[in-house]
Protein backbone atom coordinates (compact mmCIF):
# COMPACT_ATOMS: atom_id res chain seq x y z
CA UNK A 1 0.00 0.00 0.00
CA UNK A 2 1.53 3.14 -1.02
CA UNK A 3 1.24 6.42 1.26
CA UNK A 4 -0.15 9.58 0.40
CA UNK A 5 1.53 12.56 -0.17
CA UNK A 6 1.27 14.84 3.12
CA UNK A 7 1.03 17.51 0.92
CA UNK A 8 -1.74 16.19 -0.72
CA UNK A 9 -3.95 16.58 1.72
CA UNK A 10 -6.64 19.45 2.52
CA UNK A 11 -5.36 22.06 4.95
CA UNK A 12 -7.03 22.17 8.60
CA UNK A 13 -8.59 25.15 9.77
CA UNK A 14 -6.43 27.64 10.38
CA UNK A 15 -3.68 26.07 8.39
CA UNK A 16 -2.30 27.13 4.97
CA UNK A 17 -1.93 24.78 1.99
CA UNK A 18 1.36 23.38 2.13
CA UNK A 19 3.84 24.54 -0.83
CA UNK A 20 4.19 21.11 -2.22
CA UNK A 21 1.02 20.62 -2.57
CA UNK A 22 0.94 23.51 -5.24
CA UNK A 23 1.86 21.29 -8.69
CA UNK A 24 -0.70 22.78 -11.02
CA UNK A 25 1.06 24.82 -13.84
CA UNK A 26 -2.55 27.52 -13.71
CA UNK A 27 -3.35 30.45 -16.02
CA UNK A 28 -6.31 33.07 -15.29
CA UNK A 29 -7.69 35.08 -17.74
CA UNK A 30 -9.52 38.24 -18.05
CA UNK A 31 -13.09 37.61 -19.41
CA UNK A 32 -13.51 38.18 -23.64
CA UNK A 33 -16.11 40.74 -24.60
CA UNK A 34 -17.42 40.03 -27.71
CA UNK A 35 -19.74 42.98 -27.93
CA UNK A 36 -16.69 44.92 -27.37
CA UNK A 37 -14.68 43.13 -29.17
CA UNK A 38 -11.98 42.24 -27.05
CA UNK A 39 -10.64 39.05 -26.70
CA UNK A 40 -9.93 36.83 -23.39
CA UNK A 41 -6.63 37.80 -22.36
CA UNK A 42 -4.19 35.38 -19.96
CA UNK A 43 -3.55 38.11 -16.66
CA UNK A 44 -0.98 36.22 -15.46
CA UNK A 45 0.27 32.62 -14.86
CA UNK A 46 1.35 31.07 -11.40
CA UNK A 47 1.30 27.62 -9.27
CA UNK A 48 -1.26 26.22 -7.40
CA UNK A 49 -3.49 23.19 -5.93
CA UNK A 50 -6.60 22.33 -7.27
CA UNK A 51 -9.34 19.89 -5.31
CA UNK A 52 -12.19 19.02 -6.41
CA UNK A 53 -14.67 19.47 -3.74
CA UNK A 54 -18.18 18.06 -4.58
CA UNK A 55 -19.78 16.57 -8.25
CA UNK A 56 -23.64 17.37 -9.19
CA UNK A 57 -25.31 15.99 -12.09
CA UNK A 58 -28.74 17.54 -13.37
CA UNK A 59 -30.66 16.38 -16.27
CA UNK A 60 -31.79 18.97 -18.60
CA UNK A 61 -33.84 17.87 -21.38
CA UNK A 62 -32.58 14.30 -21.36
CA UNK A 63 -28.75 15.66 -21.63
CA UNK A 64 -26.96 15.00 -18.32
CA UNK A 65 -24.68 18.18 -17.24
CA UNK A 66 -22.38 17.83 -15.07
CA UNK A 67 -20.38 21.24 -12.71
CA UNK A 68 -18.14 20.33 -10.59
CA UNK A 69 -16.93 22.28 -8.07
CA UNK A 70 -12.96 22.64 -7.31
CA UNK A 71 -11.23 24.67 -4.40
CA UNK A 72 -8.04 26.17 -6.28
CA UNK A 73 -5.51 28.23 -4.04
CA UNK A 74 -2.56 29.87 -4.79
CA UNK A 75 -0.11 32.68 -3.20
CA UNK A 76 -2.11 36.07 -2.42
CA UNK A 77 -1.68 38.27 -5.57
CA UNK A 78 -3.09 41.71 -5.85
CA UNK A 79 -5.78 42.05 -8.81
CA UNK A 80 -7.50 38.43 -9.01
CA UNK A 81 -11.08 38.59 -9.72
CA UNK A 82 -14.27 36.82 -9.54
CA UNK A 83 -14.72 37.60 -13.05
CA UNK A 84 -11.54 35.89 -14.37
CA UNK A 85 -11.24 31.97 -15.65
CA UNK A 86 -8.77 29.52 -15.09
CA UNK A 87 -7.05 27.02 -17.35
CA UNK A 88 -4.70 23.94 -16.75
CA UNK A 89 -3.23 21.82 -19.53
CA UNK A 90 -3.44 18.43 -18.40
CA UNK A 91 -0.60 15.81 -18.79
CA UNK A 92 -2.33 14.62 -22.16
CA UNK A 93 -2.71 18.29 -23.67
CA UNK A 94 -6.42 18.52 -23.14
CA UNK A 95 -7.32 21.95 -21.81
CA UNK A 96 -9.93 22.51 -18.28
CA UNK A 97 -11.43 25.66 -18.03
CA UNK A 98 -12.94 26.87 -14.91
CA UNK A 99 -14.85 29.87 -13.90
CA UNK A 100 -13.99 31.75 -11.01
CA UNK A 101 -17.06 31.79 -8.21
CA UNK A 102 -15.82 32.80 -4.67
CA UNK A 103 -12.34 34.40 -3.27
CA UNK A 104 -11.41 34.59 0.10
CA UNK A 105 -8.66 34.78 2.17
CA UNK A 106 -9.16 32.67 4.74
CA UNK A 107 -6.83 34.59 7.69
CA UNK A 108 -6.79 38.36 5.98
CA UNK A 109 -2.96 37.94 6.03
CA UNK A 110 -2.56 38.16 2.13
CA UNK A 111 -0.68 35.14 2.52
CA UNK A 112 -2.78 32.34 0.56
CA UNK A 113 -5.99 32.74 -2.09
CA UNK A 114 -8.73 30.30 -2.01
CA UNK A 115 -10.83 30.06 -5.30
CA UNK A 116 -14.08 28.00 -5.83
CA UNK A 117 -14.67 27.60 -9.11
CA UNK A 118 -16.67 25.38 -11.72
CA UNK A 119 -15.57 23.79 -14.73
CA UNK A 120 -16.91 25.53 -18.05
CA UNK A 121 -17.87 23.63 -20.84
CA UNK A 122 -18.36 19.68 -19.12
CA UNK A 123 -21.19 17.88 -20.52
CA UNK A 124 -21.33 14.13 -19.47
CA UNK A 125 -24.22 13.80 -22.03
CA UNK A 126 -21.80 13.85 -25.24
Amino acid sequence: MTLPRLSSRPPAPGEHTSPGAMTKWLTFSTPANPTAGTPAVAAFSCWGAMRAMSGMEMYKAQIIAQRSTHLVTIRYREGVAESMTVSLTEPDGSVRNLQIEFIEDPDEQKYELRMMAFEIGQSAGE
